[in-house]
């Protein structure tokens, strides 16, 4: 009886080179905890992935944080950067949807709304957790208590990393039209936990108010829009050069009311007129 248990108690607790050769030891054969735990924080950083690479190449220096050239860049291209940083973080904290909204071209609205985002993924990574999620999801979290149901993985997946791996950036132009990528661009900016919808204007092609190509050109636009405000646990942060009324002329009270409803409004570079 000794001899058979012995045979299944497994190997002896001891000193044992971890199987992936990384020069770590652990106390059973086996891959140590560091590797599990590069394992892990790899897996959520490709999980990450689809929403980085919705921004924009030419964004990829709108980072947050304090990185010294990245800090220049955003002083160099975004009008008045700390006082934008802090209206825009305060409203997206706040759970606000905002309007970045600045009249003139190269102002740095859309960068200002790329640093949020980014900043909104990365919320995402696994060294980002709290704590407890972090070790739940390395497998060594607390056991529930009795009486308790067991935490299974997917009770212990953080909200903001959900929120996180759902954030995405859309071009407003992109969704114009009824081509297979617009289709497919109008899905994914529906269904974003956070979306950047940037420069709401610019499907017009500068068609006038009153011009008959209005209504096929901002159909998109509009679907998006409504699709969103009757979700509100989807946030948006629109880019726009266009104030309220402006919107109301091309796109219709309805919608441009959906748009700064409730929304913050952080004015980027100078300003002509009101929201």
């Amino acid at each position: 009886m000794a001899e058979t248990l012995t045979r299944f108690a497994g190997p002896p607790v001891g000193v044992y080179a971890c199987a992936n050769d990384c020069g770590r030891t652990t106390r059973l054969p086996g891959v140590c905890a560091g590797c599990v735990e590069d394992e892990v924080r790899a897996k959520y950083q490709r999980e990450l992935l689809p929403a980085l690479r919705s921004i924009p190449p030419r964004f990829q220096w709108a980072i947050p944080g304090d990185d010294e050239a990245a800090e220049r860049l955003k002083h160099a291209r975004i009008k008045e950067w700390p006082r934008v940083r802090r209206e825009l973080t305060e409203a997206v904290e706040a759970g606000r949807n905002v309007v970045l909204l600045g009249p003139k071209p190269q102002v740095g609205k859309t960068s200002a709304a790329c640093v949020m985002l980014r900043r909104v993924i990365e919320r995402g990574a696994l060294d980002a957790l709290p704590e407890d999620t972090r070790m739940a999801a390395l497998g060594s979290g607390p056991a529930a208590r009795p009486g308790e149901r067991p935490r299974f993985a997917s009770d212990r997946l953080a909200e903001q990393v959900r929120i996180a791996r759902g954030a995405r950036f859309v071009a407003v132009r992109d969704v114009r039209g009824e081509s297979p990528e617009a289709i497919e661009a109008r899905r994914e900016a529906k269904r974003a936990t956070v979306l950047v919808f940037d420069d709401v204007g610019d499907e017009l092609d500068g068609a006038p108010a009153a011009s008959g190509w209005i209504p096929d050109r901002i159909t998109g636009t509009r679907d998006v829009i409504d699709y969103r405000h009757k979700r509100p646990e989807l946030k948006t942060i629109f880019t726009t050069w266009l104030p309220k009324r402006e919107m109301a002329r091309f796109y219709g009270g309805g919608t441009a009311e959906r748009v700064y409803e409730h929304a913050a409004v952080v004015r980027v570079g100078p300003q002509e007129g009101g929201a």
